[in-house]
């Protein structure tokens, strides 16, 4: 329903529709379901070009999610952090590269929220999501710093963009 991909809109620790899902979280833990809930951060991450902005949105991000992951104790699986970053290299772009401020505020973003997760849920796994299968982009991010944070990475698969699937590796 509305909300439940948003932390706006209502959806707050204590509301019903908190309770709802936290319900169904538990209900489909306890029948053997591991849930994964995904920690969208929006266009602030991208639009944030400076090191103190970058900084500020860390801040108030982990502030937004903390009471969620600290409600969820133990009934979350996994955590993955943003979605499918990779794409927003070819966004609007014609040249298919990250931008500058990009690369270093993107990784500083997944530990800070990484580590906070791990830091209230010791358990939780937590990741990062591509848009298929995108092998450059995930090692480069990977040796830059995520492999010793992340426990998972994911890649979404669209046969309707690419019969195979992939991006072609440069």
């Amino acid at each position: 329903g509305k909300g439940v991909n948003s932390l706006n809109g209502g959806f707050a620790v204590g509301s019903p529709a908190f309770a709802n899902l936290t319900d169904n979280i538990r209900y489909l833990k306890s029948r053997g379901v591991e849930s994964y809930v995904r920690l969208m951060w929006g266009k602030s991450l991208f639009t944030a070009k400076t090191p103190e902005a970058q900084a500020a949105f860390r801040a108030a991000y982990i502030k937004k999610i903390k009471p969620f992951v600290e409600a969820w104790k133990g009934l979350v699986a996994c955590y993955p952090i943003g979605n499918e970053e990779n794409q927003y290299r070819f966004i609007g772009r014609k040249d298919p590269v990250d931008p500058p401020f990009f690369k270093q505020s993107y990784r500083e973003a997944v530990i800070a929220v990484s580590e906070a997760i791990h830091a209230i849920d010791p358990k939780a796994r937590t990741a990062v999501t591509s848009a298929l299968f995108d092998f450059g982009w995930t090692e480069e991010y990977l040796k830059n710093g995520l492999a010793g944070v992340l426990d998972e990475v994911s890649v979404h698969i669209y046969r309707e963009t690419d019969p195979l699937g992939s991006y072609p590796e440069k």
